[in-house]
């Protein structure tokens, strides 16, 4: 609730709500994506391009003040930088709790092993890349072009390929509950938002769908502006078939 993402065939801008009705927003660059789970996570923010050209940075009009009528700001800096631009919003409004390192950091290390996987040691427990790290970078440049079925795969993880999986038994019994996996047995639906610039408005923007547990179900692309679906997509029966999608897929 406290991110949202605003996209056209242009941009994508990330939005998150900071408190004391403020908001922050940034352009994600052109080559990256972004892992957020459900915590907040922009990492460094330019007010003078908020307050001017917003190209990059989109804030409310007040924020700085807000900023410094609050004592937020916790970036360290040199003393005699007297009006300091760039910040870093994840140690004003952020959270690095214990519940985090369990619940949330995980799953962003997840997904950047998945997408980057010789940029880092993922496994060494390193500063930055281990999953109760405080500071993974808010966006990054994956390793090559990603596609449809790369962001099914990290939206359907469970630190497969670790002692984390809780569906193996490579590691013990307290790795393998050790943190919260983003591809849980309580899921029971997946959209993916995809707007293809090649194409024309009446079909550009497809909704990809996925039902149930997601490590073991797969996706479908839906059209918004169709209001009704094939009867193989959307009719159960009382009988298993294969004439079924829900039946085949369930």
């Amino acid at each position: 609730m406290n991110g949202v993402a605003f996209s056209d065939e242009q941009d994508i801008w990330w939005l998150e709500t900071v408190g004391g009705h403020h908001w922050i927003a940034r352009r994600v660059p052109e080559d990256h994506y972004v892992t957020m789970p459900n915590q907040l996570g922009i990492d460094s923010f330019d007010l003078d391009d908020a307050e001017g050209p917003g190209r990059d940075h989109l804030a409310s009009p007040d924020l700085r003040e807000f900023l410094t009528t609050h004592h937020l700001d916790l970036t360290q800096r040199d003393v005699d930088d007297a009006a300091p631009s760039v910040f870093n919003p994840r140690l004003a409004f952020g959270s690095h709790t214990d519940a985090d390192h369990v619940y949330n950091t995980p799953r962003a290390w997840s997904m950047r092993r998945t997408l980057n996987p010789t940029s880092e040691d993922w496994d060494a427990g390193l500063p930055g890349a281990s999953p109760d790290s405080d500071d993974l970078p808010w966006s990054r440049r994956p390793e090559r072009l990603l596609t449809i079925e790369d962001v099914k795969d990290v939206l359907s993880s469970h630190y497969q390929g670790t002692v984390f999986d809780p569906y193996s038994a490579r590691g013990t019994a307290a790795e393998r509950t050790a943190f919260r996996p983003i591809g849980i047995n309580r899921h029971n639906a997946l959209a993916v938002l995809q707007i293809r610039p090649d194409l024309p408005p009446s079909h550009r923007a497809p909704q990809w769908v996925a039902y149930a547990s997601l490590p073991f179900s797969t996706l479908i692309p839906m059209f918004t502006n169709v209001e009704q679906a094939p009867a193989y997509l959307t009719t159960t029966g009382a009988n298993v078939s294969t004439d079924s999608f829900y039946w085949t897929h369930a």
